[in-house]
């Protein structure tokens, strides 16, 4: 892992911050996952926090990703690289 500055919709995330995001849409961008496999992999944070509370500011990544899907997310360079298998 390589921190990483990232955009997510309107959301900038320097580098060094926000890096649970930034590892998890990295991983999910790696492996080809959906929009909707990607968010489940917040779990609670997205089951919980963001969908019971549609109204709330909290995770902010989360719900800008809801919104603009892997057209919003932008990565200034590599956060992860995928092993040799």
């Amino acid at each position: 892992y390589t921190p990483t500055r990232f955009a997510n919709g309107d959301v900038i995330n320097e580098a060094g911050t926000n890096e649970g995001s930034c590892k998890l849409f990295y991983f999910a961008k790696l492996h080809g996952l959906t929009p909707a496999q990607t968010l489940a992999l917040f779990g609670d944070y997205y089951w919980k926090d963001v969908l019971e509370n549609p109204e709330a500011n909290s995770h902010a990544n989360i719900r800008s990703f809801m919104r603009h899907g892997w057209a919003g997310i932008a990565y200034d360079g590599e956060a992860l690289q995928k092993l040799d298998e």
